[in-house]
C-alpha cells in the first residue's frame, strides 16, 4: 500500500513538472507587460516544488520506517534534533552570565573577608606584644586575674571565621577558646602558688617600751599553710620622734608616745603598735625593767635545751630574781616553769614566754622534723646543755650585756 502511494506521489510530481514545464513554455511565449506578476508566479512555483519535495521526503522516510518494522529488530532511523530555538540559546546564555558574575562576586566577598581577618590578627599580634612589654616594664597591675584580662583584651580584635551554627560556633570561637585558656591558666596557677608563695607576715615583738630601752622586733614570712620562708621583710616607724626602727629589727625609743611598726614583704605588710613610755625615776632603776633571754629558736624533734631567763634593773645590772616559763603549743613543745628545759615532741611552732611579775619576754621556737633536722658533728648528751646554754644563770652584768647583744 505504501509503494503504490509512492508511485502516486512520483506520477503526480512527474506531472507537476510537467504542467510547470508547460507553464513556463507557455509564460516564455506569452508576452507580459508587467514584471510583478512574473515574479509572483515565479514565486508561487518555488512554494509548490518545495512543498513537493517535502512531501517527497517525508514518505520516502515513511517507507524505510514501514521496511524496518516490517524487518523487524531493525534499527531505528533516529530523527534528526531540533535545533534550538534562537530565544532559548540566549535565554541559556543569560543565565551563565548571572551565575558567572554571582560567583564572581561571592569569590571576591570571601577574599575581602580573609584580608580583612589577616588584617585583625596582625593588629591582635602587635597589640599583644605590646600588652605583654607595658606588664614586665611597669610591674602593673598586681592583681594576676586583672594581668591576665590584659593579655586576653587583644584577642578581641580576631574576626574568627563562621563556622557550624549555635553552641558549636561559640565553643570554636577562639576569643572564646582564649579565655578559657587565659582564665584557666591564671586559676590553676593562683591555687597552686597560694600555698607556697608568701602569704602573710608574723610579728613577735614586744606593745610597750621605756624611752631608751632597747629591743629587737622579729618578722616571719609564713606561707599559705603557715610555714616560714627564708624571707626578709623592711621596717618602718611612722613616728621616728617616738621610735626607730632599723633594718634587722633593733627598735631605739627616743620619747613617749605611740608608734606604729610596719613590716612589709613584695605588697605583704603587717602593723604593730609601739607604745613608748618615760623612762622610769631615778629611785626605780634598781627595780626589775626588762628579761634577758639566751635561747635557741631552732630544734628538731626528739631534741632537748635549757632556756636561760636573766631580769634585769633599769640600768642593765642583773637581779636575783627567776622567770617563769610558759609554752603556748604544749603538742609543739613543753619547758619547765622553773628552771626551763624544754622538749621538743612535734614539727611546728610555739611561742616561749618568760614572765616576772608584769614583765613578760617572748620569742618563737621553731621544731623541724627529725629527716630535715641539721645534727651536729658531735653532738652533747641530752642531760647536758648545749654550748648555747653554757652560760650560768647568774651572770655577772658584763657577760649578761653581751647576751642582750645576742638576742
Amino acid at each position: 500500500m505504501t509503494s503504490m502511494w509512492l508511485e502516486d506521489l512520483d506520477i503526480e510530481a512527474a506531472e507537476y513538472d510537467d504542467s510547470e514545464g508547460g507553464e513556463s513554455y507557455d509564460d516564455s511565449e506569452s508576452d507580459f507587460d508587467s514584471e510583478d506578476l512574473d515574479q509572483e508566479s515565479r514565486a508561487s512555483s518555488a512554494r509548490r516544488r518545495r512543498e513537493h519535495q517535502r512531501r517527497v521526503a517525508l514518505a520516502r522516510r515513511r517507507q524505510a520506517q514501514a521496511k524496518a518494522r516490517a524487518r523487524g529488530g531493525a534499527r531505528k532511523v533516529p530523527s534528526p534534533a531540533r535545533p534550538p530555538a534562537q530565544r532559548e540559546t540566549v535565554t541559556a546564555i543569560r543565565n551563565l552570565d548571572l551565575e558567572t558574575k554571582v560567583q564572581e562576586d561571592t569569590f571576591r566577598r570571601a577574599i575581602a573577608a580573609q584580608g580583612k581577618r589577616m588584617s585583625r590578627s596582625e593588629y591582635a599580634a602587635v597589640l599583644g606584644a605590646a600588652t605583654n612589654q607595658f606588664i614586665e616594664s611597669f610591674q602593673a597591675p598586681s592583681n594576676a586575674f586583672a594581668k591576665a584580662a590584659l593579655r586576653f583584651a587583644p584577642l578581641l580584635l580576631l574576626s574568627p571565621q563562621k563556622s557550624g551554627t549555635g553552641f558549636e560556633a561559640v565553643i570554636k570561637d577562639p576569643r572564646v577558646i582564649g579565655a578559657a585558656a587565659v582564665g584557666g591558666i591564671t586559676f590553676l596557677g593562683e591555687n597552686r602558688n597560694r600555698f607556697t608563695n608568701a602569704s602573710k607576715i608574723d610579728v613577735l615583738a614586744t606593745n610597750e617600751l621605756a624611752v631608751g630601752e632597747p629591743a629587737r622586733f622579729v618578722a616571719d614570712v609564713l606561707d599559705g599553710r603557715g610555714n616560714p620562708l627564708d624571707r626578709t621583710v623592711t621596717w618602718e616607724s611612722d613616728k621616728t620622734a617616738v621610735a626607730e626602727i632599723n633594718s634587722t629589727g633593733e627598735v631605739t625609743t627616743k620619747g613617749p608616745g605611740t608608734a606604729i611598726i610596719t613590716a612589709r614583704f613584695d605588697g605583704l605588710q603587717r602593723k604593730h603598735v609601739l607604745r613608748v613610755k618615760a623612762a622610769p625615776a631615778a629611785a626605780d632603776l634598781t627595780n626589775a625593767s626588762t628579761i634577758n633571754v639566751l635561747a635557741t629558736n631552732e630544734l628538731a624533734v626528739g631534741e632537748k635545751d635549757r632556756f636561760l631567763g636573766d631580769v634585769l634593773d633599769g640600768r642593765g645590772n642583773l637581779l636575783d630574781k627567776d622567770v617563769t616559763w610558759t609554752s603556748d603549743d604544749k603538742a609543739v613543745a613543753t619547758i619547765d616553769p622553773i628552771n626551763g628545759d624544754v622538749d621538743a615532741h612535734k614539727a611546728g611552732t610555739a611561742i616561749i614566754t618568760a614572765s616576772f611579775d608584769s614583765i613578760q619576754r617572748r620569742f618563737r621556737l621553731r621544731v623541724k622534723p627529725v629527716a630535715v633536722a641539721v645534727q651536729a658533728a658531735n653532738p652533747a648528751p641530752p642531760d647536758e646543755p648545749t654550748a648555747e646554754t653554757t652560760t650560768p644563770k647568774k651572770t655577772t652584768p658584763t657577760k649578761t650585756a653581751a647576751a642582750r647583744g645576742s638576742k
